[in-house]
C-alpha cells in the first residue's frame, strides 16, 4: 500500500488558510486571539474562526486549533467557556500544552480530541504512554527527534504522530525554554517569545572570546529533499511552521511538499533541489535537515545572520556613483519587480544600452542605485516577483472542485425536488416553493437542466452530464432562474451538511461551568480544612558541588537533589539514603532511554524529574516533578500522581504568584524560594570548542554505569575550564553539558522569594528548595540560614 501522510499547514490570516487549502493541505492548524502560542500571528476572532472551520470543512480539509500554552490558574474559567466554543463549531482537534487543562478537556469535553503540543516536550515512548492514559490522540515530537527514534516510539505504542518537517526551529527543547520568561518577562510557554535566541553572543572560554555572532540562531529546517525517508518513518502529519508567514509562503512550501508526499518516488534529485530553491526564494534562515535527519552539529546555526537571508544574485563588479549604476555579475536569474538585499526593488535592468525587463544567471547586467556596495560584495534577492504572483494567483479562485451527482424531479402540479449527493455519499434534498405547471409548448429538456444546474462558478463543486438526472412527467415548465435558484438553495445545503463534520453531543456551557466551579469550591475548602497550624517546613537543597553537600549537612536540611552518581555517592557517606534524590536528565530521548532506565537503578527509586513520561513511570516510588514540567495551575499539579510537584517558575516568580493560595493539597508542592534558574536546555553543542570540553566530560551512552569516571561535574577540579554565554549588554550565561551531553544555559540573575516565603508558609505550604548553581560552601550556609530565619 502507499504511504500517505497529512500535510498540515499553518494559518495566521483567512487569505493563508486559502492558500493552504488551494495547495494540498490536509489540514490546518489556526490559533485564535487567546490561548495559542503566537500571540503576535495574525489569528482569528470568533466569526473570523467560524468562517475559518466551515470553509476548510466544506473542502475536506480538518481544522486543528491552538491552545498550546501554561494556562494560569485565573484563567481556567475562560479556558473552558473557549474550548466550548472551539467544540460547539466543530474543531477537529486542539492542540494542547498543559496538561492540568488536557485533564478538564477529557472530563468535560470528552469527544474533544486533543493533540499533545511540541511545547510539552514528548521525546520517548514513555512520554507517548503517559499521554495516551490522559487521552491524547496524537503527539507532535520534538523537533531533536530523530527518524530512527519515531520509528522505535510508534512501532512500541501505535500513537498517532505528528513532526515539523519545514519552517523556524527553536534551539531549545521547545516548552524547555525559559530565556525569554526569565529575562525580558515575555513568555514563550505563553505565546509572547521575544527571541533572546536569535540576538548576539560571544562564547568565552576561561574569559577569552572562542566565537562570536548569532551563536544560539538556528537555521530554518528544509526537509523536502528527503521526503522518502519521512514516508518510510511512518509520521502520519507533517507539519509546517510558519503561522506568521505570509500566504504565498503558505502556498509554496505547501504545494512543494504535497508534491512530494504524493509523487516521491517519481520525481528526480534535481527537481527535488529545485523545489527546495522555489521555496528558498520565498524566505530562509539557510536550511538545515535537522537533528530529525542528523544533520551535522556545525550545520543546525546560522552564526552570520538570524533573518531571511534571500538566495544569492550575484556579485557586484562595480558602482559608478557618478552615474548613480551598480554593475552585477548573474548568478540567479532577475526581473524588475524583485527585491534586493540593498533594500530596494529592481526598477529597470539595463544591459549596455538597451532597457530590459528581466536578465538570466551568467549575465553582466547595471542597476540603478544609490549606495555604498563595492565590488566584490554578494547581493541577495530576497523578494521573487514571479513566484510571489503566482502563489498569490493560485488562491485567488476556487481550484477545488468535488464530483457531485444531481436529480431533479419535475412533475406537473407538484413541487419541484432538487436531489444533491457529493462524492462523500452526502445527500441534501431541496424542495422548491412553487408548483410545476404544464408548459405552453416545449418543456424543460435534461440538456437545458444540466446546463443550468451545472454553472457552480465559485463552488468547489463540479458537476458532469453522466452524472445528472431529469426526472419529469413530460412538458413541464421552470424558467432558467427557477433553476438556478433551486441550484443555489441545494449547493448552500449540501455546504451546510459537509461544514459540519464531527458527531458530537450537545453540551450544557454554563451547567460544565457550574460543575467545575463546585468542585473547585469544594476543593479549596477541604484544603482549608487540611492546614494545619503545628507545621514546620521543610528545606531540600539541589547541590552540584562537594562544598554545597557539606553546607547542606551543616545546615541540617531536610531533603538533597544530586546530579551525578560521584556526588551520589559522596552525599550517602553524609546523609542518610532516604534524603537524597536523584535529579533525571531533564531531556531523555528515545535513543537513551534504556540505558538511563537502567542506570537509575543505582539510586534508590528517589527522583527529581521533568520528564512526564518518568513522572508516570515511577509513580509508584518517591518522583518529585520539576519546573520545566511547566505545571501553572491547580489541576495540572495535580495531573501526575507522584510525591510531589513544582509549580512552574513561571507562576512562582509572575504576576499570578498570589494564585498560588488556591492549590489543592499543598503539602504535595515544593515550592523553589532560590535558585539560578536553567534557561535553555539544547540537543544544539555551542560551538565545535565547546563539545570538544563536553565529550570529555559527559557520560558515554554505553557506559552510564561508570558514571562516576568520567561525568561533567559542577566540582572545583573542573573550574579552571569554564564557558560562558556573554549577551550584548555584558551579561554572563552559564554554559555547561548535562550527564547526556545536552547543552545547558542558566541566566544570569538568581531567581529568589525572600520574605514572601512567609506569605506562602502562612498559606499552609511547608516544602520549599534551594538549588545551587556555583556557591561555594560558605555562600551555601548562608542562604540556607537566610531562609530558615525567615520562618523562625
Amino acid at each position: 500500500m502507499k504511504k500517505k501522510a497529512e500535510i498540515l499547514a499553518p494559518a495566521g490570516t483567512m487569505d493563508a488558510l486559502k492558500a493552504a487549502i488551494a495547495n494540498g493541505a490536509n489540514a490546518i492548524y489556526l490559533g485564535g486571539n487567546s490561548f495559542g502560542a503566537r500571540a503576535y500571528a495574525g489569528n482569528f476572532g470568533k466569526e473570523e474562526m467560524q468562517q475559518a472551520i466551515a470553509y476548510a470543512h466544506e473542502r475536506n480539509v480538518k481544522i486543528y486549533v491552538t491552545t498550546n500554552i501554561i494556562v494560569m490558574n485565573s484563567e481556567v474559567e475562560a479556558f473552558l467557556r473557549y474550548v466550548a466554543f472551539l467544540y460547539e463549531n466543530d474543531v477537529d482537534a486542539l492542540i494542547v500544552q498543559d496538561i492540568g487543562m488536557a485533564h478538564l478537556i477529557k472530563k468535560y469535553f470528552p469527544s474533544m480530541e486533543i493533540h499533545a503540543s511540541t511545547q510539552m516536550t514528548a521525546v520517548n515512548s514513555l512520554d507517548t504512554e503517559y499521554l495516551r492514559q490522559v487521552g491524547f490522540e496524537r503527539v507532535v515530537y520534538a523537533r531533536e527527534n530523530s527518524i530512527e527514534e519515531l520509528k522505535r516510539i510508534q512501532e512500541k505504542t501505535k500513537m498517532e504522530s505528528e513532526a515539523f518537517v519545514h519552517g523556524a526551529l527553536c534551539i531549545c527543547y521547545s516548552g524547555n525554554c525559559l530565556f525569554s520568561a526569565m529575562t525580558t518577562e515575555r513568555s514563550g510557554n505563553r505565546g509572547s517569545c521575544s527571541q533572546p535566541c536569535r540576538m548576539k553572543y560571544q562564547l568565552e572560554k576561561n574569559g577569552n572570546t572562542v566565537e562570536q555572532g548569532y551563536l544560539l540562531s538556528a537555521k530554518d529546517l528544509s526537509t523536502i529533499t528527503k521526503a522518502e525517508e519521512l514516508l518510510d518513518s511512518g509520521i502520519h502529519s507533517w507539519k509546517i511552521e510558519g503561522r506568521m508567514k505570509r500566504p504565498e509562503y503558505v502556498a509554496t512550501v505547501v504545494k512543494n511538499y504535497c508534491d512530494m508526499a504524493t509523487n516521491a518516488e517519481k520525481i528526480s534529485t534535481k527537481e527535488r533541489l529545485s523545489k527546495e530553491d522555489e521555496i528558498r526564494h520565498i524566505f530562509q534562515r539557510e536550511y538545515t535537515t535537522g537533528f530529525l535527519l542528523g544533520d551535522e552539529n556545525k550545520n543546525i546555526v546560522n552564526p552570520k545572520s538570524p533573518k531571511n537571508k534571500g538566495v544569492l544574485a550575484g556579485n557586484v563588479l562595480y558602482n559608478d556613483k557618478k552615474r548613480k549604476k551598480l554593475g552585477v555579475k548573474l548568478v540567479d536569474d532577475v526581473e524588475v519587480g524583485d527585491g534586493l538585499s540593498t533594500g530596494e526593488k529592481i526598477g529597470r535592468i539595463l544591459k549596455g544600452k538597451q532597457i530590459c525587463d528581466c536578465a538570466k544567471r551568467g549575465e553582466s547586467i547595471e542597476l540603478d542605485y544609490i549606495g555604498d556596495l563595492n565590488a566584490g560584495q554578494d547581493i541577495y534577492k530576497t523578494y521573487a516577483k514571479s513566484i510571489m504572483e503566482h502563489a498569490a494567483q493560485s488562491y485567488q479562485k476556487e481550484n477545488l472542485h468535488f464530483p457531485i451527482s444531481m436529480t431533479l424531479s419535475l412533475y406537473e402540479g407538484q413541487n419541484p425536488i432538487l436531489y444533491v449527493c457529493d462524492d462523500e455519499g452526502r445527500e441534501v434534498t431541496y424542495v422548491d416553493n412553487m408548483i410545476a405547471e404544464r408548459a405552453n409548448k416545449a418543456g424543460i429538456n435534461e440538456e437545458i437542466a444540466f446546463v443550468q444546474l451545472s454553472k457552480l462558478g465559485e463552488v468547489p463543486y463540479h458537476l458532469e452530464q453522466k452524472n445528472f438526472t431529469l426526472e419529469s412527467s413530460g412538458a413541464v415548465f421552470v424558467s432558467k432562474s427557477d433553476l438556478n435558484r433551486f441550484r443555489r438553495e441545494a449547493i448552500a445545503l449540501l455546504a451546510q451538511k459537509r461544514q459540519k463534520r464531527n458527531t458530537r453531543k450537545g453540551i450544557d456551557v454554563e451547567g460544565i461551568i457550574a460543575c467545575w466551579k463546585a468542585e473547585r469550591k469544594r476543593m479549596l475548602v477541604g484544603e482549608e480544612m487540611r492546614k494545619k497550624e503545628d507545621r514546620q517546613p521543610f528545606f531540600s537543597v539541589r547541590c552540584r558541588n562537594k562544598e554545597q553537600l557539606f553546607a547542606a549537612k551543616e545546615e541540617n536540611v531536610f531533603r538533597v537533589y544530586v546530579d551525578t552518581m560521584e556526588l551520589y555517592n559522596f552525599a550517602k557517606t553524609l546523609f542518610a539514603e532516604e534524603q537524597l534524590y536523584f535529579v533525571i536528565p531533564d531531556v531523555v530521548t528515545e535513543k537513551d532511554l534504556d540505558t538511563v532506565t537502567e542506570y537509575l537503578k543505582n539510586f534508590g527509586n528517589r527522583f527529581l524529574t521533568n520528564s512526564p513520561g518518568m513522572a508516570w513511570t515511577y509513580r509508584e516510588q518517591n518522583v518529585v516533578g520539576d519546573y520545566l514540567l511547566n505545571l501553572s495551575n491547580s489541576y495540572a499539579l495535580k495531573a501526575f500522581p507522584m510525591e510531589q510537584a513544582t509549580p512552574s517558575l513561571e507562576w512562582i516568580y509572575g504576576e499570578e504568584r498570589q494564585n498560588l493560595q488556591e492549590v489543592f493539597e499543598k503539602e504535595n508542592v515544593e515550592i523553589p524560594v532560590y535558585l539560578t534558574p536553567m534557561l535553555m536546555i539544547s540537543e544544539y553543542k555551542l560551538s565545535e570548542k565547546h563539545k570538544e570540553k563536553e565529550s570529555e566530560h559527559h557520560v558515554e551512552r554505553k557506559g552510564l554505569e561508570n558514571a562516576s569516571k568520567n561525568i561533567w561535574e559542577y566540582d572545583e577540579r573542573n573550574t579552571e575550564d569554564e564557558f560562558w554565554l556573554v549577551d550584548q549588554k555584558g551579561n554572563k550565561l552559564f554554559v555547561c553539558s548535562d550527564l547526556l551531553g545536552k547543552t545547558k544555559l542558566f541566566g544570569y540573575e538568581k531567581k529568589e522569594l525572600n520574605v514572601a516565603i512567609v506569605e506562602l508558609y502562612q498559606e499552609g505550604f511547608s516544602h520549599f528548595r534551594i538549588e545551587f548553581l556555583k556557591e561555594d560552601r560558605n555562600t551555601a550556609r548562608q542562604v540556607i540560614k537566610r531562609y530558615k530565619n525567615y520562618l523562625k
